[in-house]
């Protein structure tokens, strides 16, 4: 498995990688917050070699995208709504982050294309769910799109994610029933 943007595992990040080595699988990480990993925008050569895999590895390989709301997308940006998810693009930081999705959502719709499996998470409520890139992906192919919340897994805070997948993962969504408040609530 390929983990994209899934945050440092000692900080509670990297949900699929964690899951997946706890099953015994191989995972490699590539986020801008591991120091010896280069940006998804700066490794143009790894995603071509792996785009150019053969259609039997490539599908084999799960291919993992969690997008990182809080890194890219500016949190008080005033003018970002799910009206509105693309914001004030003259904002760089605004326009860098939508850049930065629409080529994750191309490498998604690539990869899927030649057979992989690929999974795009984020935040259940962010704006990238309107994003044109991102709606086009969610309408072009038969899918799964489930939401699950973090304290199913045994964390103490409720954040609800979104999971667009290839993968059959019907039975994956899992919405909180707790009767006591999280943390952050």
């Amino acid at each position: 498995m390929i983990e994209v943007f899934g945050g440092q595992q000692e900080e509670g990040g990297a949900v699929f990688a964690r899951a997946w080595l706890a099953a015994g699988g191989a995972v490699e990480e590539r986020d801008m917050c591991l120091e010896s990993r280069e940006r998804f925008e700066d490794s143009r050569d790894y995603w071509e070699a792996e785009v150019s895999r053969s259609g039997d590895d490539l599908g084999k390989r799960l291919y993992v995208f969690e997008l990182p709301s809080s890194a890219l997308m500016p949190r008080n940006e005033p003018t970002r709504s799910l009206e509105n998810p693309l914001g004030n693009e003259a904002i760089p930081i605004v326009a860098a982050a939508n850049q930065l999705t629409a080529r994750v959502v191309a490498m998604a719709r690539l990869l899927a294309s030649r057979g992989a499996g690929v999974v795009v998470m984020a935040p259940l409520f962010a704006t990238v769910w309107g994003m044109p890139a991102m709606r086009e992906l969610l309408n072009e192919w038969d899918n799964s799109f489930v939401r699950f919340d973090y304290c199913m897994d045994g964390r103490a805070h409720n954040q609800a994610m979104a999971v667009w997948t290839t993968l059959p993962m019907d039975d994956f969504g899992q919405v909180c029933a707790h009767p006591h408040p999280h943390p952050e609530g």
